[in-house]
């Protein structure tokens, strides 16, 4: 419905006020702006760029890549403001989503700075879990993991393809929840791996590569929606080995990253 002032009403957490000949693209790229930019790491790839709404910590650009008009959107962190993305983005256009984040490794051989592209996810959020029961697989759709594998093929990236967990405890590993306040480093640091690993191992047997917080939820109700989206990823630490990159040491390869998904998106495109 379009309201007298003409738009077609507020989306009132990414903050969009949309008028009916506005175009975000059928493309969006969603991430968590951990380095406070609203969101421009990512924008200065784009032609011709420009915010369309900043908004409750969630901020929306337009622009060209390529020709091909795209949407990037940074939002807050966790799995419930990634439902809400994908739900107003929807409703302003986006068909496509693709997931860019950082996560943590399950494994030693799976490094800082490596490229994870996610198949699919563990459904460990509770988010997706108010859409549907955990039966339901969070499945990446096919045709946008090809194009994100090419991509990082053709950019010469090396990569590591499988399913990651998605959760929304982010501390719940940390010192002092494994009742040793004075431990480590830093309030993420985690001195007791053996209760670390014992909590996490079951999901590194069974093959998982690494855990997220926003994943599930941007796959599940694209995918009930009948949209498409997939999800890539920098590893920024690692469970196994007790390493952490911080924002400031690893973004020069985050935004080098963003390529494979903008890549990803041209490819999609040329594919119609």
């Amino acid at each position: 419905m379009i309201s007298d002032k003409g738009y077609l009403g507020m989306l009132w957490d990414v903050g969009l006020r949309v008028k009916p000949d506005e175009n975000l693209g059928k493309y969006a790229i969603v991430w968590r702006d951990e380095f406070g930019e609203k969101g421009k790491l990512a924008v200065d790839y784009l032609k011709d760029a420009r915010m369309v709404q900043d908004f409750r910590g969630n901020t929306t650009w337009t622009g060209l890549y390529d020709g091909i008009r795209v949407t990037v959107a940074a939002t807050n962190w966790g799995s419930a403001a990634a439902a809400v993305a994908v739900e107003e983005l929807a409703n302003a256009g986006v068909e496509t989503f693709i997931r860019f984040g950082t996560c943590g490794s399950l494994h030693n051989w799976l490094n800082l700075n490596d490229l994870v592209i996610s198949e699919g996810f563990v459904r460990a959020d509770g988010a997706s879990a108010e859409y549907i029961p955990l039966e339901y697989p969070a499945i990446c759709n096919l045709e946008v993991t090809r194009a994100l594998v090419d991509s990082a093929e053709k950019l010469g990236e090396k990569y590591h393809l499988g399913i990651l967990r998605t959760h929304d405890s982010y501390y719940v590993e940390t010192n002092a929840a494994l009742s040793d306040p004075t431990g480590g480093a830093g309030p993420r640091a985690m001195s007791h791996v053996d209760k670390r690993i014992a909590r996490t191992s079951i999901y590194a047997k069974a093959g998982v590569l690494a855990v997220d917080n926003e994943g599930a939820a941007t796959v599940v109700p694209a995918r009930l929606r009948g949209l498409k989206s997939g999800s890539f990823h920098c590893v920024t630490g690692n469970m196994a080995t007790n390493e952490e990159v911080i924002p400031r040491d690893c973004e020069q390869r985050i935004k080098s990253l963003f390529k494979v998904g903008f890549e990803a998106i041209k490819k999609l495109e040329n594919r119609k």
